[in-house]
């Protein structure tokens, strides 16, 4: 007895057991390793001979283990012969075929390709399959993969086409509201910007007023320089037509302190040249 249950349940033709089993995680691996003698569990399953194995079961195992397909026996017979050999269904050949579509050209240990050890009344199409060459069936199986390739990039392309039509509509129906929105946070941007404008008007409009301010200020104390010089002028002339007189007088022609402080500060500059 083997150590693989799989293996121990197909060769006792425990069909129900052994396809509980490949519903489980360690089935599946079960299904991908070999006994002492190189076989898979599909092999056992294909050698019964009772009760031949149910088409799911063989389904289930090549699904599970597609590379058992490629197996021989000690007699180079491939999962094809004993597929053959058993009078499976034309769906399990077809399986197997395209499992492994070389299997059809492979001969045992009697020179005999699948097709030669068919038993008289064979199923015709499976035996019409079977008398393909190799080169048939990897094309067949090649064109079966890009069209199933081309399928599930059509659904891609499909659920693709779907999404992107909910999001226009979704945008579609979102577009006035970021319009508005988009609006209305330009509008608080361009008085914001008018604000910095005013206030930069109004600084520019308080700096002017200043600056005329300053003119006037200027101008005023050119206007009191130039008094003082005139009067300063005439103290000086008084003082220096009559000096006592102007020294004394202090009524009729008394002039500022500003003014009588600004004429002995000329007199002073005047002595000391």
């Amino acid at each position: 007895m083997s150590d693989n249950a799989l293996i121990n349940r197909c060769k006792d033709e425990r069909w129900s057991e052994a396809a509980e089993l490949l519903n489980t995680k360690e089935g599946i691996e079960m299904a991908n390793e070999k006994d002492k003698d190189g076989l898979f569990a599909i092999h056992a399953a294909l050698s019964a001979k009772g009760k031949a194995a149910p088409d799911s079961l063989i389904f289930a195992l090549i699904k599970a283990a597609p590379d058992a397909c490629k197996a021989k026996d000690v007699y180079r017979s491939t999962v094809l012969h004993m597929a053959v050999k058993a009078n499976s269904s034309t769906k399990v050949i077809e399986k197997l075929i395209y499992a492994n579509p070389k299997a059809v050209d492979y001969t045992d240990a009697w020179d005999k390709r699948p097709s030669d050890t068919a038993p008289e009344g064979y199923n015709f199409t499976a035996l019409e399959m079977l008398q393909r060459p190799a080169a048939f069936w990897i094309s067949a199986v090649n064109e079966k993969k890009m069209s199933m390739i081309e399928k599930k990039l059509t659904e891609k392309l499909k659920k693709n086409a779907v999404v992107l039509d909910e999001m226009l509509v979704n945008y579609e129906k979102k577009q006035p509201e970021l319009v508005k929105e988009g609006t209305k946070h330009l509008e608080e941007k361009v008085s914001a910007l008018e604000s910095e404008l005013a206030d930069a008007n109004k600084k520019i409009a308080e700096s002017q007023l200043e600056s005329e301010q300053l003119k006037a200020k200027v101008k005023t104390m050119e206007q009191m320089m130039h008094s003082i010089e005139l009067n300063l002028e005439k103290a000086m002339s008084g003082i220096g037509a009559n000096p006592v007189t102007a020294s004394t007088s202090t009524t009729t022609t008394a002039p500022s302190v500003a003014t009588t402080a600004a004429a002995w500060m000329l007199a002073d500059k005047e002595k000391s040249k």
